[in-house]
């Protein structure tokens, strides 16, 4: 077991936070593949994707408030044990249906910890962009393992052990810094304080998990291989890692109306790809734009709410709603247009996201009444 003092408390975040993110997204990224093998079709894949973002969501609700009121600390252990579990379980999955069901029981493991992670982070000092940073590393270093692996069992045994290891690491973790909190059930003053940001990053990654539904199969298409889908993957992540250390420094509001046209046009680059190559350096704006976007969110959650670990819950659970929703769209399109057609659809969708969010500002402006605009 790692000593209880040896490692700083920012150190023992990051270290969680990046091994967590890589052990969910070893599995997570291939799952469209894996379904594919089974003998799943677009519309069932979808169905895959919505639902272990369901369960997802739900958890994030959940164990985000759980956190504030019971302490950061037990969350976070609790939660990583429980997911190595569940992750390994999907290992026995021999038909869409089973793959689906166990999908489920994983995101809702997967769901127990991040909010609990994030809250303790702020609270130990760290910047959440140099924070945010290392879930990007985590995700490649994720996914470029699992690429190496061909078969799903090897996929989802590597994705187990990183998450078991973010566990043992956990186990450092002794105090929690802060009072814990009382939250209501349906915390509806969390929401509605900060809904223009939850509405923002909702309807934006919409857009974005209607691509990355059927992402590695359109690489496979234009004929990637899994270590290319991989590598291309894992540009994007280290995109990530370099770029959110930096957007650290710049306010909230610039941070999030940047992501949003980045994303829109980062998003009709994808169309016009005529082989995987191409998309190497398309994945380096797609980390522009989410680090932008992610981090201008981010930053204002911790800081402007007492109960971080509620409204970083609500946070996640506004990605995983976005993650059932864009599914079930683009499992839907893809089966009468394709996938460039889908694409276009996906940052019309973006596009979306940033009107809502200049709109909703401007009101605020209008009506004098308090906004995230800053921070």
């Amino acid at each position: 077991m790692i000593s209880r003092t040896c490692l700083p408390p920012v150190v023992k975040a990051r270290t969680i936070h990046l091994l967590s993110n890589a052990g969910m997204f070893a599995s997570l990224a291939f799952i469209p593949n894996i379904a594919n093998d089974l003998g799943a079709s677009s519309t069932q894949i979808g169905f895959i994707v919505a639902l272990y973002s369901f369960t997802f969501l739900l958890s994030s609700w959940v164990f985000g408030r759980a956190a504030d009121i019971f302490g950061r600390r037990r969350i976070i252990q609790f939660g990583l044990l429980a997911a190595s579990v569940a992750i390994l379980l999907q290992m026995f999955a021999w038909s869409p249906f089973t793959l689906g069901l166990s999908r489920a029981l994983a995101g809702f493991a997967l769901g127990s910890f991040p909010a609990a992670v994030i809250a303790y982070a702020y609270e130990e000092g760290d910047r959440m962009g140099r924070f945010s940073s290392f879930a990007a590393l985590g995700w490649g270093v994720g996914v470029l393992s699992a690429g190496i692996f061909t078969a799903a069992s090897g996929k989802f045994l590597a994705s187990s052990i990183l998450v078991f290891v973010a566990f043992l690491v956990s186990l450092a973790i002794t105090r929690d810094v802060t009072i814990p909190h009382k939250v209501p059930v349906f915390p509806v003053s969390v929401i509605r304080k900060n809904l223009r940001i939850y509405s923002a990053i909702l309807i934006r990654h919409t857009g974005a998990s209607m691509i990355w539904m059927f992402f590695p199969l359109y690489m496979e298409s234009l004929g990637a291989s899994h270590l290319l889908v991989g590598i291309v993957y894992a540009v994007n992540a280290s995109g990530q890692f370099v770029i959110m250390p930096i957007a650290d420094r710049y306010r909230a509001h610039p941070l999030i109306l940047a992501g949003l046209i980045s994303s829109f046009l980062t998003f009709l680059t994808f169309a016009i790809a005529q082989n995987p190559y191409q998309l190497i350096p398309t994945q380096l704006a797609l980390a522009m734009s989410w680090s932008l976007t992610y981090v201008g969110c981010l930053k204002y959650i911790t800081k402007n709410n007492v109960e971080r670990a509620t409204a970083s819950g609500m946070l996640g659970a506004a990605v995983s709603a976005a993650a059932i929703v864009g599914p079930l769209l683009a499992g839907i399109s893809v089966h009468f247009v394709g996938y460039r057609w889908t694409i276009v659809i996906a940052a019309f969708v973006a596009s979306i996201a940033l009107l809502q969010y200049l709109a909703t500002g401007w009101l605020a402006k209008r009506d004098k009444t308090p906004g995230p605009l800053g921070s």
